[in-house]
């Protein structure tokens, strides 16, 4: 049996060599007890796994398509808005409606009397200007048979000798006398402005002779433009209608220079105006069977400089067009009632 080491045992002096192995273990030794107190520290968080990320990745994904649609639909949505809020409303036609009556046709005395009302309203997008009006009451006599003309014999030439509107007519019955002017005036003021559904109203009494005349016609015309184009200078002011004559037609005449507003249109424009008138006598008038030739009333737009006469006729230049210049009418009529019964 072996003997066990005592509690002091003594032993021989390392030789050199061993104590180098020694120092190299106990080296070792250390490194291996630092090493295993690394593993033995509490372990750091884990990293994320792969199913982690995928929402992170999934939401940053439908942001960006978000993103994407909605500049995508701002990029539809800005070409009508530009077409809804500028284009249309900048170029969008004046459209008036006109509309009149003669009412209350009653004998009174010596003579008839009887009611006009015109209104004018605005029923477009855009402000108007009305640039000139005319109505005009005529009388003529009518005279009606028992028996039917021919339909070869009518006179379609009275209805389709020029555009003469409602008025004109073909009756086998009934022949229709020269018309003959009662009153005439304007509808309003030149170069009233009527904003959009804004009219305006004249409500009139007339007179006219006795036993004259069968049936009387009412007329109304009157030239607009879009507000925004036809823009005239405050200076000078108009003062009212120039009576002159231009190749032998006498005409009533308003001048007005149009405004060139901001620098671009007083380098890029010509001087322009605007010219209004009435045609009350000579050479140049609307013939036709169903209203007397005088007086009629015009607009022009135009360069300026040139003379009277030029307005009488179309030039053709598109400075109407670009403003927008349009015409509206209408017409109404009335009989004249008979005469009483004489009582017994």
């Amino acid at each position: 049996m072996d003997r066990l080491p005592s509690p002091v045992e003594l032993r021989p002096p390392a030789s050199p060599g061993r104590l180098r192995r020694l120092c190299r273990h106990r080296g070792r030794a250390r490194g291996l007890l630092l090493y295993g107190d690394g593993f033995t520290r509490p372990e750091s968080a884990p990293l994320p796994a792969a199913s982690e990320e995928r929402p992170v990745r999934a939401t940053l994904l439908a942001g960006g398509i978000g993103a994407l649609g909605t500049l995508f639909a701002a990029a539809l949505a800005l070409p009508q808005f530009w077409y809804a809020s500028y284009y249309q409303p900048s170029n969008a036609p004046p459209v008036v409606a006109v509309e009149n009556a003669i009412e209350d046709v009653e004998r009174t005395g010596d003579h008839i009397e009887f009611s006009l009302s015109v209104s004018v309203e605005n029923k477009g997008k855009t402000s108007i200007r009305m640039l000139t009006s005319l109505y005009e009451v005529r009388g003529t006599r009518v005279t009606v048979g028992r028996s039917p003309v021919a339909p070869e014999e009518l006179d379609y030439g009275r209805i389709t000798g020029g555009n003469y509107g409602a008025a004109a007519r073909v009756n086998p019955f009934a022949d229709y006398g020269a018309p003959e002017t009662i009153q005439v005036s304007p509808v309003g003021e030149d170069y009233a402005w009527i904003g959009p559904d804004e009219r305006i109203h004249t409500s009139l009494r007339a007179q006219a002779p006795l036993d004259r005349f069968d049936l009387l016609r009412f007329t109304a015309d009157i030239a607009v433009a879009r507000a925004d184009r036809v823009e005239v200078d405050d200076w000078p002011q108009p003062s009212g209608r120039a009576l002159r004559t231009c190749d032998g037609t006498r005409i009533a005449e308003s001048r007005r220079p149009l405004a060139r507003l901001g620098a671009f249109k007083w380098l890029t424009e010509s001087r322009r105006e605007l010219v209004t008138f009435w045609s009350v006598s000579g050479e140049v008038g609307d013939e036709s069977p169903w209203w007397p030739a005088f007086p009629w009333t015009g607009v022009s737009i135009q360069h300026d400089g040139h003379d009277c006469a030029h307005a009488l006729k179309p030039d053709h230049d598109g400075l109407e067009d670009r403003a927008m210049v349009g015409w509206a009418s209408s017409v109404a009529e009335a009989a004249v009632p008979p005469e009483p019964d004489a009582r017994p």
